[in-house]
């Protein structure tokens, strides 16, 4: 582990306390010291402390449910809600957690950690799976004032998990989140409708509902409703056997917001056509705000009149594309905050690289992995990764030339093939040098002598220490490790 200088960090921080290898922090301090009333205000400056020699953001995140539970003859123990949160301590940061108490006590402890189930608060509210519950709208089907306004908490089917903010921007999708923003900023005035379209598991319904969400959010009067195609035929059908067709259109027409998923299911029932092509006018003609969905643009939809086509067209059509290496490694981090889960960066960009579909495909990988750890209780190597996910890495691997890597590396690092197989060692080229190295033992699992002989090396013993070397920087330099994934990106 890299050694850290606090020194430059000194007059941000509390002078250290004078106290004896067995002194218990709670209870004892200098005339000097600051008093600690708890052991929650130390735990509180060591977080700070460790925020303040770290270039990585995300690393408070991860402390958010860790807690000093104990500090005392020369030990302190710090309890995690979970066995990836342990390792992750454990083997990345024990030695800087002890190294901040020290120096904010005077005392280095042994770090202890253990794992201690927090209880959390019962969700406010109870979200159902839209693909195991029948999606009709956010508007309640009980009894209701007529012109009530609905709000999200008497919606169930409304995802409060579906927000902007939990949304990962990447080239895939920048524009249709600008756009999203324009129309919680003004809706019915910018955008309308807004058509937006793409592959499955892309987060079209992520950011319909989000926009949704959002202005809910900013106006608890603000109607909005949601609906599925299929529902939205389903329930007309009915209400033309029930003859409650007036009930029904004052359902879709009295609303702010309107928001159809699916459309590329619409049928082939001119009555259901009629009455989309009228409701859509209605809302339309008063400034109401519709955004629908598809997996296709409106040009490529069966069946669709052409007069429902142009009117989609009308407005803002956009498309959503799979996200790309980038984003599915911003997803996992994301997700993996958000789960306070711990996978190694290794197998982070490992999943990043092997599924290249949607957003659903990246977070059932993720969901897999964390669960298969949890039951083992400890991670597991990219070898059973790829087992579990069912991915044939040497397929994969046999795509992947060493010409290939050599280039790849080169692009981002930027050098020459030939002055990796020159004599030259300056520091920045025989570092490059030793990338390729690791690169072609790690992932082409190519023979050391093999390796030494395509950048011009003498023999093994230099691939040994170039993978040790690289290895080592990977773990420490979580720069360096973003930059080897993108190497990777450009040959997987």
């Amino acid at each position: 582990m890299q050694k850290v200088n606090y020194a430059k960090y000194a007059q941000d921080l509390p002078q250290p306390l004078q106290l004896q290898d067995n002194s218990d922090v709670s209870s004892q301090s200098t005339p000097d010291s600051p008093q600690f009333d708890d052991l929650d205000d130390l735990w509180k400056l060591t977080k700070e402390h460790l925020r303040l020699k770290s270039d990585d953001k995300r690393l408070l995140a991860w402390f958010k449910t860790a807690r000093l539970e104990d500090f005392k003859n020369g030990v302190a123990r710090i309890s995690v809600v979970n066995n990836y949160h342990k390792e992750w301590i454990e083997t990345l940061h024990a030695d800087l957690i002890a190294d901040s108490l020290a120096q904010l006590t005077g005392v280095k402890p042994n770090i202890i950690v253990e794992i201690k189930r927090v209880q959390t608060e019962k969700p406010k509210y109870e979200y159902h799976d839209p693909t195991n519950t029948p999606q009709t709208s956010f508007i309640s089907s009980g009894p209701s004032k007529p012109n009530s306004k609905i709000s999200v908490k008497q919606n169930p089917h409304l995802n409060p998990r579906y927000k902007l903010s939990n949304f990962v921007i990447g080239s895939n999708n920048q524009i249709a989140v600008a756009i999203a923003q324009n129309i919680i900023d003004s809706p019915g005035r910018v955008y309308n409708p807004l058509f937006v379209y793409g592959p499955s598991g892309v987060g079209k319904t992520h950011l319909m509902q989000a926009i949704g969400n959002e202005l809910i959010s900013k106006d608890p009067d603000f109607t909005v409703l949601y609906i599925e195609i299929e529902n939205f035929m389903n329930e007309m059908i009915e209400s033309i056997r029930t003859q409650k067709t007036q009930d029904f259109r004052k359902k879709y027409r009295d609303v702010d917001m309107l928001l159809i998923d699916d459309i590329q299911f619409i049928s082939t029932k001119e009555k259901t056509k009629e009455e989309l092509f009228n409701t859509f006018n209605a809302l339309y003609q008063n400034n109401k705000q519709i955004i629908i969905a598809s997996d296709k643009p409106p040009q490529e939809i069966e069946n669709l009149p052409d007069r429902l086509k142009t009117r989609f067209m009308g407005g803002m059509v956009i498309d959503m594309h799979l996200p790309d290496y980038e984003t599915r490694l911003a997803i996992i981090k994301q997700r993996l905050e958000g789960k306070k889960a711990f996978l190694s960066y290794e197998v982070q960009e490992f999943i990043a690289q092997q599924i290249e579909g949607s957003v659903r495909e990246l977070e059932g990988a993720i969901n897999r992995v964390i669960s298969t750890q949890e039951i083992l209780g400890k991670q597991i190597p990219i070898d059973e990764v790829a087992k579990l996910l069912h991915l044939d890495i040497e397929s994969k691997r046999k795509r992947i030339s060493p010409d290939k890597i050599m280039q790849s590396v080169c692009k981002i690092f930027d050098v020459t093939p030939s002055e990796i197989k020159s004599k030259r060692r300056t520091a920045y080229i025989a570092k490059t040098r030793q990338v390729i190295m690791y690169l072609l033992r790690k992932d082409l699992e190519y023979p050391l002598e093999k390796i030494a002989q395509f950048v011009n090396r003498k023999d093994h013993t230099t691939v040994l220490h170039a993978y040790d070397k690289i290895e080592g920087l990977l773990e420490e330099d979580t720069n360096f490790a973003e930059k080897i994934a993108s190497v990777r990106a450009l040959y997987n």
